[in-house]
C-alpha cells in the first residue's frame, strides 16, 4: 500500500504554535486540483464573518512554471483546524449527494 493511501490527514505544519496546512496539501490530499480547492476556499471566505477569517490565511507557494519549469509564485491559503474542518465538511458533503 503507498504512503498516500495510509494518510489519514493532510501534512500539518505548526506556525506560531497553531498547527495549520495549506490548500496546496488539502489539494493533493482530497485528489482534486489546487485551483478549485482555492475556489472553495474563496467561496467559503465570502459567506464567513470577519472573526472566522483567521482560519484561511492567504500566502504563496513557489512551483515550477509549466512553460520552462523556471519557480514561479502562485496563491494560496494556509488554514488552521477550523478552516480546515469548515472545507472539508463541504467536500465530504458534496461527494455523499453523487
Amino acid at each position: 500500500m503507498s504512503q498516500s493511501a495510509l494518510a489519514l490527514a493532510p501534512t500539518l505544519t505548526v506556525v506560531d504554535g497553531i498547527p495549520t496546512t495549506t490548500s496546496t496539501d488539502v489539494a493533493e490530499f482530497f485528489h482534486r486540483q489546487h485551483r478549485n480547492v482555492l475556489q472553495a476556499i474563496e467561496n467559503l471566505r465570502a459567506d464567513l464573518p470577519p472573526d472566522r477569517l483567521l482560519n484561511f490565511q492567504q500566502t504563496e507557494i513557489e512551483r515550477p512554471s509549466p512553460l520552462n519549469g523556471a519557480p514561479i509564485k502562485s496563491p494560496a491559503y494556509r488554514l488552521t483546524r477550523d478552516g480546515f474542518t469548515l472545507l472539508a465538511m463541504g467536500f465530504i458533503l458534496f461527494r455523499n449527494r453523487n
